[in-house]
Parts: C-alpha cells; sequence; structure tokens
C-alpha cells in the first residue's frame, strides 16, 4: 500500500471530506496559460516599488518578474501570478495579458517549458534555458532566478530570439529538496519510522477568506507496508489522538498520555500561500492497543498549505 493511498485512508477516516474536493481543484499546467486558480483579488498586495537608494532587494510578495527578447525580434514584458499552489503542483504559469512563461519542476530541476511573447509560441527544451538563483526570500516564500535563453527559435524555426530576465518563483517549484516536508518517529525501543511528507491543508472560502476546515493534521510514520502510526495535531500544536495500523486489524486507537507534549518552529514559507514548519512532540506516557506502556516522539517538517477555494457547505 503506497504512503498516499495510507494517507488517504486515515483522512477519509477521520471525517476529512474536503480534501477530495480540494484536491479536485487542483490540476497540472498544461502548455496552455493556466494556473490552479485565479481571484479577482491577489493572495498578496502588490509589491511596493524599492527605493532608488536601496542597496536590499524588496522582498516579492507574488510570482512574477520581468524577461526581455533580443535578436531578430525585440520585446520586454512584466509577467506576475496570482495563483496559488496545491499539493503535487509541480507547474507554474506566470502571464501578462496574453503573455505567459510555463515553469516545470522534474526529479532534478525545474525548467522553462514553454513561453508565449508579444504573439511568438517558443517550445523549450529542458536544456534551452538557463535558471540560476540568485536570492531567496523565505518570508515570502520565493527565490529570484536569473533567465538566460540564447538563440532560441520560435515555432516554425524563426525568428531567432535570446530570452534574459528574473522570474521570482516558488521555492516549492524551484528548490523542493532543500525544503522537503517529512522526517522521522521514534518508538520507545528505538524504532525509527520515517514520515516522507508532512502537509496540513487549511481551507478559507474564497468569498470571505474565513477558516472552512483545516482544524487538525495528521502525520504518518510508516515502519513498513503492513504497519504505521499517525499522530494527530490541532491548530495549537497539541497532539490529539495517536492511531496504530497493523495490516489485518486496522486502526487502533492509542491512548495518549497527559504528558505527551509538542512545539512548533516557523522555518518561513516554501510559497506565498504554503508555511514551513518544523513540529516536534514527545508522548512517553502512551498505552499500545495491547494494554502495553509505549511510547512515541518525533521531529517533523511540515507543509502548512493555506488555500482559497469555493465553498459548498451553504
Amino acid at each position: 500500500m503506497s504512503r498516499w493511498i495510507s494517507v488517504a485512508v486515515i483522512l477519509l477516516a477521520g471525517g476529512a471530506v474536503v480534501l477530495a474536493a480540494t484536491v479536485g481543484i487542483a490540476a497540472l499546467l498544461i502548455p496552455e496559460p493556466a494556473s490552479s486558480a485565479v481571484f479577482s483579488e491577489p493572495l498578496m498586495p502588490t509589491e511596493p516599488a524599492a527605493s532608488p537608494t536601496s542597496t536590499t532587494p524588496t522582498p516579492p510578495t507574488q510570482a512574477g518578474g520581468s524577461v526581455e527578447l533580443t535578436g531578430e525580434h525585440s520585446y520586454a514584458v512584466a509577467l506576475r501570478s496570482t495563483s496559488q499552489l496545491f499539493p503535487d503542483d509541480t507547474s507554474l504559469t506566470i502571464t501578462a495579458g496574453s503573455d505567459f512563461i510555463v515553469l516545470t519542476r522534474n526529479e532534478s530541476d525545474v525548467h522553462v517549458g514553454q513561453a508565449a511573447l508579444d504573439g511568438l509560441n517558443l517550445f523549450l527544451d529542458p536544456d534551452e534555458c538557463g535558471l540560476e538563483e540568485e536570492q531567496t526570500f523565505e518570508e515570502t516564500g520565493l527565490v529570484r532566478l536569473r533567465l538566460s535563453c540564447p538563440d532560441v527559435a520560435a515555432a516554425g524555426g524563426s525568428p531567432i530570439v535570446t530570452i534574459e530576465g528574473g522570474l521570482d518563483v516558488p521555492i516549492l517549484i524551484a528548490m523542493p529538496d532543500d525544503y522537503a516536508s517529512g522526517g522521522t518517529f521514534t518508538l520507545g525501543d528505538g524504532t525509527e519510522l520515517t514520515v516522507e511528507d508532512a502537509i496540513w491543508l487549511v481551507e478559507f472560502d474564497e468569498r470571505s477568506h474565513e477558516q472552512i476546515s483545516g482544524d487538525r493534521f495528521a502525520v504518518v510514520g510508516v515502519l513498513s507496508d503492513e504497519s504505521w502510526w499517525t499522530v494527530w495535531l490541532d491548530a495549537g500544536i497539541a497532539v490529539t489522538e495517536v492511531t496504530r495500523f497493523t495490516e489485518g486489524i486496522g486502526h487502533e486507537a492509542v491512548a495518549v498520555g497527559e504528558r505527551c507534549s509538542a512545539q512548533e518552529e516557523s522555518l518561513g514559507k516554501v510559497a506565498p500561500n504554503i508555511d514551513y514548519l518544523e513540529v516536534t512532540f514527545d508522548c512517553p506516557e502512551l498505552i499500545d492497543p495491547d494494554g502495553n506502556p509505549a511510547a512515541l516522539s518525533g521531529r517533523i517538517r511540515v507543509h502548512r498549505f493555506n488555500l482559497f477555494v469555493p465553498n459548498f457547505n451553504f
């Protein structure tokens, strides 16, 4: 049984029905200019212009940037994106009217897959453009990349242009391995369980911005395909429930002792709508389903997605 299926089973068993609606909203970007969701007002305020005398760049608050075409065709444009990232998103489109650039992440890096600029369509191989990191803004979850695509051809073979500029891209798209979620659980006997991904979904009504879900979240420590432990934490980072899954038996509740403690540390952001947290917990006085004393502790890095979605609960 895969980890994601395991998490889905746990969430459905816990009554988190809203997750299915959230995942259904998310969609990978394809060569047409599209984004997961765009709102009538940006999620973040437009960044203020930097002072002409300032030596420190003003942190950008949303994905975007500016690019320039030179060569057989000249053009310059500023781009932006008010879209939000959902779990499993691996692409991002930044736009300006009919102009757009699509960034796609694969297992090893991020690259420009397509660009449409001033009526020119360019379908680009991963090695045709260079993206070099210039500065990371953990306070807003973005990284500034220097873009250079020398002597690339538009669809049909002409004109030949060079694309250069700067792009502000969510850290989770550009540098996912450096800001990964997950960690380990440690049982009382020293056994370690792997937590590969830790995702906390907090949903807000896209109209009123009132929170509609996400009062608690689960992290899963996998011992094997047939065995894992799940720790539920509430929004105040307190352990509310611990369960153990065993193949052939199913999910069993574990009694949580009074001395079960937890705390969080903010590590900044990995996208404008995604907080990066480190959660530690210690449960030294558990009682396992067999009635025996048990202990469980963990240190987990969590991606907290703050998602603005349609509210169908009316």
